[in-house]
């Protein structure tokens, strides 16, 4: 699998062999398929809805707003996993400064730096 995008919550966009392209949800350990090609990714990335779903535009602009803005190689976690119940506690968000996840995956650190969710997916 090779990363195309990522957004600032530390999920990825990743093309498979096939060129179909998922989306790895870290919060929950999801694998989902998003687009049939890179290209319509690309595509579909640009569009409002899919920037609210896939981006979280909004959640990053208030993170942001509260002083918590990653850089490419840093993506903002949560202390208590997202999928709790809100009412049962407070999520402390803090900075994750670096990407496990690329050790796992194969990938190299540098690569993160592909996206950023408030801009869309950049092109190659």
């Amino acid at each position: 699998m090779a990363l195309v995008a990522r957004n600032a919550f530390g999920d990825l966009f990743l093309r498979g062999e096939s060129g179909d392209v998922h989306q790895l949800d870290v919060a929950i350990g999801k694998l989902t398929k998003v687009a049939a090609s890179e290209k319509e990714f690309r595509e579909l990335a640009l569009t409002s809805e899919r920037q609210e779903e896939w981006f979280a535009v909004t959640d990053e602009k208030a993170a942001i707003a509260r002083g918590l803005e990653p850089s490419e190689t840093q993506c903002i976690g949560f202390s208590v996993s997202l999928f709790l119940p809100k009412a049962a506690l407070l999520i402390q968000p803090t900075l994750l400064t670096s990407m496990n996840t690329s050790l796992s995956l194969g990938l190299e650190p540098s690569n993160f730096g592909l996206a950023r969710r408030s801009q869309g997916p950049t092109s190659h």
